[in-house]
């Protein structure tokens, strides 16, 4: 479904108001145990996870596990860092056990994704815990490794993980996007015409509209049921914050360079890759890593602009957490002396309310915080 012309006529809305940055509801669990509500979310009556646009039940709902020992000295620690993912787990399913958590996220059949935007601050001591009890989580219900990926747009994106000392999962089980293939039955088409190179599926074609459509990859059309959604609190020039929505739709299909400027066309376009079936309809929950927060590009050594925030936020509302990321990280902003992040930032998140993909209203979300 084509939402361009029902942007152009929100832009007097947009202007006036945009992406809510009020306060948001928040309940806190200062013990660190799993309290979970009663009211379950409408997915199924077993509580499976059914991937997608969350439910209304779980728009605006996001799990914040604080621990201020899980960084030390600028490096994750890594019992403290899987404690917080299993606790987010836990909460963010309303389930007890950790077992009974990840049988709600997938099925033993499931061959699923992990989506990572490798960015920020240090990737490898706060990236790998999350990634190790993301994995041992999803093996702990019969999934065998054959059928867990962890991914990204490129190859190289993921290569540092295949030199740890301990493997997360074997070399064979990490995959580009781009060296994976596109599917050619599966695409996006703008006006925008692009410069195509040599991955892109249409590149070398003649054809007069060649570099008009953007081809997505068929690790998600053909390979994985479901994906989970990892990326960092990390400020971008194009996007304000490089987010789940923007990260996912950059690492789903071919051709996207031509998106990013100027900044009213990758507001646009973004919203309407990320809500293609083959990329919304795969997604099970996302996590977003802001253990140490990135918020003023990447400035290697300078450790007064990255500062600790301890924290791993989690959400089956991937608009969510991406408005709740565009909040806090101008917050730290201020707190390093810098000027917020420009105010059309918020525009990609409202057009992704719009095609009902999430909520981007701060003043509606529903914030559960768990102090460890």
């Amino acid at each position: 479904m084509n939402f361009r012309g029902l942007f152009r006529m929100m832009t007097t809305v947009l202007l006036l108001g945009g992406v809510g940055v009020g306060h948001a509801e928040e309940g806190v669990d200062r013990t660190g145990s799993i309290g979970y509500s009663s009211v379950t979310s409408p997915d199924s009556e077993t509580g499976l996870i059914v991937p997608g646009p969350p439910p209304q039940a779980e728009r605006g709902r996001i799990i914040r596990v604080q621990d201020t020992r899980s960084v030390v000295e600028f490096r994750g620690q890594e019992y403290r860092i899987r404690q917080m993912v299993d606790s987010g787990v836990q909460s963010l399913t309303r389930s007890g056990t950790s077992i009974e958590a990840w049988n709600k996220v997938a099925l033993p059949s499931d061959h699923v994704g992990i989506m990572i935007a490798p960015q920020g601050w240090n990737d490898v001591t706060t990236l790998v815990p999350i990634l190790r009890e993301v994995v041992d989580g999803l093996r702990s219900i019969g999934i065998p490794q054959h059928r867990i990926t962890i991914w990204s747009r490129q190859i190289e994106d993921v290569e540092f993980l295949q030199m740890l000392p301990i493997p997360i999962l074997p070399e064979s089980q990490f995959a580009g996007a781009a060296t994976s293939g596109y599917d050619p039955e599966v695409s996006y088409e703008s006006p925008v015409q692009g410069t195509l190179i040599w991955s892109d599926l249409d590149f070398g074609s003649e054809e007069p509209d060649a570099g008009r459509r953007s081809y997505a990859t068929r690790l998600l059309t053909s390979r994985f049921d479901r994906v989970i959604l990892i990326n960092s609190l990390a400020s971008d020039a194009s996007a304000g914050v490089r987010g789940l929505v923007y990260s996912m739709s950059y690492a789903g299909v071919d051709n996207f360079n031509r998106f990013l400027n100027p900044p009213q066309i990758l507001a646009e376009s973004v919203p309407e890759i990320f809500a293609m079936d083959a990329l919304a309809d795969k997604v099970a929950f996302c996590i977003t890593d802001a253990l140490i927060g990135s918020v003023a590009g990447h400035r290697p050594g300078k450790f007064h602009l990255h500062p600790p925030v301890g924290e791993l936020w989690f959400s089956r509302d991937p608009v969510a957490l991406d408005s709740y990321s565009l909040q806090r990280a101008n917050h730290l902003r201020e707190q390093i002396g810098f000027k917020p992040l420009p105010a059309s930032s918020g525009q990609l998140l409202f057009n992704c309310q719009l095609m009902e993909l999430g909520s981007a209203d701060s003043n509606s979300f529903n914030i559960i915080s768990i102090l460890r």
